[in-house]
């Protein structure tokens, strides 16, 4: 053997030897992770079973509980993002939205339910009985199209009439395919491109059977880098890819790079997701002109632009968007001892002409007790937390102007959570 061979296979030797180590750390999805005391912690996922989740991190392998608040993705840049189209809408029990959220591509349906490949992702089955809306190419701001009504007993199509106004038609929906619909309605069967249409619901729509959930040793909410948000049951995980159940496909399988953000309530508290809950009381208005109604009331699991709700670059599994000035109080959980949540100003605010500002409070029955301190886009999140609760019967979440007017002031709570010790 020469000695150029010789010296060409010693510098070959470390690049082999990874590859039969497989992907490193720092190949993999750097994820970080949130504990219920507060304590953050970043690594890349090893394993994930009954005992909780073992991470590599900087100072070596690391065993987490498996009952985490949440774990987070590091920003995903918008160039990396999927593009996608269409927007399936599962029906839940979240009072006034729907609970799950589906990105993808319409492909196609029977009798039984539709077809929808998520970017990166399986091809999925949804029967018809879980869905509660189709938003093809998502022509308007979500919280208006999720505002539509139904048709009652049957199906309704809503589309917009030449002259700018809303045009409805009810039937049943018969025939989907990659490229539109049909309805089978009084006029006859009519054929639909998805181009023309604004959002199809569906009639007599229940929320998804979680039950099957409960098999799972940790159950949360996902929310992908594709938008897609829904409730799961996690299974285990290895170092590639998350094991879970889901109300609607049953088992499936994501990689820990499609992973925005997955958030973990404390299973001692059945209402611990604060954004699941109806506020006892909300005050909103505007500094320029606090005698008008308000143009941008707060939203759940939106920004009040009707944007999905993300915050530092990550797309979050639960949140409030608000615009300043606004106040939600809510009743606080006989059992929580605890509250956590992220603040920010909301991702679609870096498009607006005015420069975003704002501050957040909690309030414990009429006193201040965290805050923020001055907020603009760019700053990323902060964490305000409660560590004792006590007897305190009402929490308030407030958003301020800073002092300089609301202009383009749209502003999240994200994962608004109590927990059951501090």
């Amino acid at each position: 053997m020469s000695a150029r061979s010789l010296i060409w296979r010693l510098l070959a030797l470390p690049f082999a030897l990874a590859l039969l180590a497989g992907p490193s750390s720092a190949q993999r999805p750097l994820l970080r992770f949130e504990l219920h005391d507060g304590e953050r912690v970043e690594g890349a996922v090893e394993a994930l079973d009954v005992d909780g989740f073992l991470i590599d991190t900087s100072t070596g392998r690391r065993r987490l509980p498996g009952q985490l608040v949440r774990l987070v993705r590091a920003a995903v840049p918008r160039s990396e993002r999927p593009a996608v189209r269409d927007l399936v809408v599962l029906a839940g029990s979240a009072p006034g939205r729907p609970s799950g959220r589906l990105w993808g591509r319409l492909s196609g349906g029977d009798d039984a339910g539709l077809r929808i490949e998520l970017p990166g992702g399986p091809l999925l089955g949804v029967p018809f009985d879980v869905i509660d809306r189709v938003l093809p190419k998502l022509h308007r701001p979500q919280d208006r199209l999720l505002a539509l009504a139904d048709g009652g007993f049957d199906d309704r199509v809503w589309r917009l009439a030449p002259d700018g106004r809303l045009d409805a038609l009810t039937g049943v929906l018969a025939e989907v395919d990659g490229r539109g619909l049909m309805l089978e309605s009084s006029l006859g069967d009519l054929r639909f491109d998805y181009d023309e249409i604004l959002a199809v619901v569906l009639a007599a729509t229940e929320a998804p059977d979680a039950s099957a959930l409960d098999a799972a040793p940790l159950r949360g909410r996902l929310r992908l880098t594709d938008g897609s948000l829904f409730p799961v049951g996690v299974l285990d995980g290895d170092r590639e890819q998350l094991r879970l159940l889901t109300a609607f496909a049953g088992e499936q399988r994501f990689d820990w790079s499609r992973l925005d953000e997955l958030l973990l309530p404390d299973p001692a508290l059945a209402n611990g997701v604060l954004a699941d809950t109806q506020p006892t009381a909300v005050e909103e208005s505007s500094p320029a002109m606090p005698e008008e109604p308000v143009l941008f009331p707060w939203q759940r699991d939106l920004s009040v632009g009707g944007a999905p709700a993300a915050l530092d670059g990550v797309l979050r599994a639960s949140a409030l968007g608000v615009h300043a000035d606004a106040r939600l109080s809510f009743a606080i959980p006989p059992a929580a001892q605890a509250f956590r949540v992220s603040v920010g100003v909301a991702d679609e605010a870096r498009a607006l002409a005015a420069e975003a500002s704002v501050e957040f409070h909690l309030e414990i029955d009429g006193e201040v007790v965290a805050s923020s301190g001055r907020m603009r886009w760019g700053d990323g999140e902060r964490v305000l937390r409660i560590d004792s609760l006590g007897d305190a019967r009402e929490l308030s979440l407030i958003c301020d102007d800073a002092g300089d007017l609301d202009a383009a002031d749209r502003a999240l709570f994200a994962n608004p959570l109590f927990l059951s010790g501090g």
